[in-house]
């Protein structure tokens, strides 16, 4: 059960808004909706570990990920042991849409995911899963890792 850590975010109107976008993202890709204490607890519902590539155990990665607010990261990250999804002040911005939060999220999460241990190939595997399996557009130029 991944958890959005609320508390994270800005408490100004610009917070709640990329609040309430990642909320509706996570509800999207996992199929239901945060909780109140912010819990999400299904992984990405349309993911598949032998067709995509993915560790067996990546529904039990999913339940220890933290998805939180970091005002010192440029974009997007994820800390590769500690599995925090960080998401910086450039999805503040009002043109960012919920559509590109699920692709995020869902990129970040694969970094931790994926079966492979060589994060050099990670993108090129990640456009495969997005693209092709998750029908997603192939670039949104949103990613900043």
């Amino acid at each position: 059960m991944a958890t959005l850590l609320t508390s994270t975010f800005p408490a100004d109107e610009e917070g709640a808004k990329l609040l309430k976008k990642l909320k509706i993202a996570l509800a999207n890709i996992c199929g239901h909706g945060v909780s109140k204490k912010g819990i999400v607890l299904t992984a990405p519902r349309e993911l598949k570990a032998g067709r995509d590539n993915l560790r067996s155990d990546y529904r039990e990665i999913w339940k220890k990920c933290t998805i939180e607010f970091d005002s010192e990261e440029t974009g997007a990250s994820v800390l590769m042991k500690s599995y925090q999804i960080k998401i910086g002040p450039f999805f503040l911005r009002p043109s960012i849409k919920i559509v590109d939060l699920e692709e995020v999220l869902l990129h970040e999460f694969l970094h931790v995911a994926l079966d492979i241990s060589d994060r050099q190939f990670h993108h090129g595997i990640m456009t495969q899963i997005l693209k092709y399996n998750l029908g997603y557009k192939e670039d949104s130029g949103i990613f900043m890792d």
